[in-house]
């Protein structure tokens, strides 16, 4: 229901059909629950202990605004007019119309202050929070002083009263009224009634047995166990919320009003039904205060479990959305470690192919000059042997046995250079060849040689005058390691490349006066075989130390380096061969790269 026009109305909707048909349906309910008070009430029947109409009056202000206040004007007037006395004169009928208007103004300013008050501080649904039901209560208490001192001064000047029992009757009437039927009359329009099924018709049925019996023990003439109302309200407010909790308090205060004034139960005082009413209502607005707030925070409690079951799927979602994002994040930077290190291979196979250019280039020169100094010398003997042949006798005990033997010499030559390329090769090929995991026979010594010299020629491509001091010192009894013999070449080659390039660096630094060093040791641990490179280059500062096998990190100059050798040459020893390479170097003197591989490794990688 809208709350647009709930305190300042337009005149069309003031005088509309529906909310004058409103009007006429709240008046009359007023009157009616007026004379349902008035066989209660304190003689001469002015205040009564359970006042229905503070309760109807609050209610329709909160669900019509200030346009339903006539009807509370109406129904109080009508009400009202069959308590005052008779008019014998026109001086006591305008007392009587004056105090008439006096209690009805009293009433309607009451629901409007009321309503105002709620409607500012609390808003459309009190009994939703627990704030909200202190507040309802609060409000109440303090409202309803309003219509319990103008209505007495109004009746006052038509009739005797006595002011203390009949305000504080009235006080107590109108609060007890406005806690018990204000709820009761808004959960019709407020909220949404359960669907009934036989099992929940079955559970009020039980529920309202008990309450029948529950009543009856309370006022028993023996044990008056006014607990047995609590439990009840609990079950009724944890299965059915603020409508259980209503209609739960309305129907037991009605069966405890009908045995207050049978003169039974703990809240009967002998010649006085006033206060036992009163006693009665104490204890009502009570259990009712406990009720709502108990109903109240279980509404929160709903409130934040629906909360936080939403804030749950959207935590999911938006885990689900950044998991998402994180794994297309890592396809890209996986595809893009691939591409850097394709990019390593490829650099590494310049590497070789250099050392390779440079090593075969030697036997293929000789094997160049030797093929045309032999071809000149058979086209000589060729020639000699066609111009000449009747001299042959002659020539074969001179000039071509020699020529003879520089031919057999030449194509010696040529053999041993071919057979020298064709082993280098053949080495490139079966590096090459090799699968990624595939364990062989190895030995280390001859690979660490091969490897160095190709290392060493590629260099001597890269810088110009470069000329190294290499050392060996490499254990001859060595025998072969069951090794991934393309792996640790790699491994081998990264090291030495990383070694000539802090000798080429410091050769830029100091000149002439540096004479760049690399010495290789290879030792046999009994369980394990250690491999030491040293050089005496710049050398890797303490700080980075720690981070030179990471991934991406380099110390060389942009475009020089990927920062991924060092970090395969680890996963390769480390994962591959379960053994260990360290780094032991002080900037600008040397590195020592120390390699210890097990003689199990292969066991060890299966």
């Amino acid at each position: 229901m809208t709350n647009k026009f709930l305190f300042h109305p337009h005149m069309n909707e003031f005088f509309s059909v529906r909310n004058c048909v409103w009007i006429f349906l709240i008046a009359l309910t007023y009157f009616v629950g007026g004379l349902i008070g008035h066989m209660l009430a304190v003689q001469p029947g002015f205040a009564t202990p359970v006042w229905l109409p503070s309760g109807i009056a609050l209610a329709s202000v909160i669900l019509f605004g200030n346009r339903i206040l006539p009807a509370v004007f109406l129904g109080s007037f009508f009400y009202n007019s069959l308590l005052v006395p008779d008019s014998h004169n026109v001086l006591s009928m305008v007392k009587n119309i004056l105090a008439l208007t006096g209690v009805s103004m009293g009433a309607s300013l009451q629901a409007c202050v009321g309503g105002f008050l709620i409607h500012r501080y609390i808003g459309f649904r009190p009994f939703d929070t627990t704030a909200n039901v202190f507040k309802f209560i609060i409000i109440a208490i303090i409202s309803c002083l309003i219509n319990s001192n103008i209505g007495l001064f109004s009746l006052s000047l038509v009739s005797h009263v006595d002011w203390f029992e009949s305000w504080w009757t009235w006080w107590i009437g109108d609060i007890n009224g406005i806690l018990i039927f204000t709820p009761f009359i808004l959960v019709f329009f407020q909220y949404t009634f359960p669907k009934i099924t036989l099992r929940n018709l079955i559970e009020i049925v039980v529920l309202a047995i008990l309450i029948y019996y529950g009543v009856n023990l309370m006022f028993s003439k023996t044990y008056h166990l006014t607990y047995t109302m609590i439990p009840l309200i609990v079950w009724a407010g944890f299965r059915y919320y603020q409508i259980g909790v209503s209609f739960t308090l309305v129907l037991i205060f009605i069966m405890t009003v009908w045995y207050a004034t049978h003169d039974f139960g703990p809240f009967f005082v002998e010649g006085s039904q006033n206060t036992s009413l009163l006693l009665l209502d104490l204890f009502f607005s009570i259990l009712t205060s406990m009720g709502f707030l108990l109903v109240a925070a279980l509404t929160e409690r709903r409130k934040a479990l629906n909360q936080l079951k939403g804030y749950n799927i959207d935590l999911e979602k938006k885990v689900q959305e950044r998991t998402l994002a994180l794994q297309q994040m890592i396809d890209e930077i996986k595809q893009m470690q691939g591409y850097i290190i394709t990019k390593e291979k490829l650099a590494t196979l310049g590497t070789l192919t250099a050392g390779v250019a440079h090593e075969i280039k030697n036997p293929i020169s000789f094997i160049v000059n030797f093929s045309e100094a032999s071809i000149e010398l058979l086209n000589q003997i060729t020639t000699v042997l066609e111009s000449q042949k009747s001299e042959w006798e002659v020539l074969f005990s001179t000039e071509v046995p020699e020529n003879l033997k520089l031919v057999l010499l030449n194509n010696t030559k040529i053999l041993e250079h071919a057979k020298r390329g064709s082993t280098i090769v053949q080495g490139m090929l079966l590096h090459a060849r090799a699968m990624p995991g595939e364990f062989q026979a190895t030995d280390l010594n001859e690979l660490i040689q091969v490897y160095l010299k190709l290392s060493f020629h590629s260099k001597k491509q890269q810088y110009t005058d470069f000329n190294v001091q290499i050392k060996t010192e490499l254990q001859t009894d060595l025998k072969p390691l069951f090794l991934n013999k393309q792996d640790i070449s790699r491994v081998i080659l990264n090291v030495l490349d990383n070694a000539f390039d802090a000798l080429a660096e410091k050769c830029k630094l100091l000149g002439s006066t540096f004479q760049p060093q690399i010495l290789v040791i290879t030792r046999d641990l009994g369980n394990s075989v250690e491999i030491n490179f040293r050089d005496n280059g710049v050398g890797i500062p303490t700080e980075f130390q720690d981070k030179i096998f990471i991934p991406f990190f380099t110390l060389k100059p942009a475009g020089m380096g990927t920062g991924l050798g060092l970090s395969i040459s680890y996963d390769i020893i480390v994962k591959g061969h379960h053994g260990t390479i360290e780094i032991d170097s002080k900037a600008g003197e040397y590195a020592l790269f120390k390699i210890i591989l097990p003689k199990n490794s292969q066991s060890k990688a299966s």
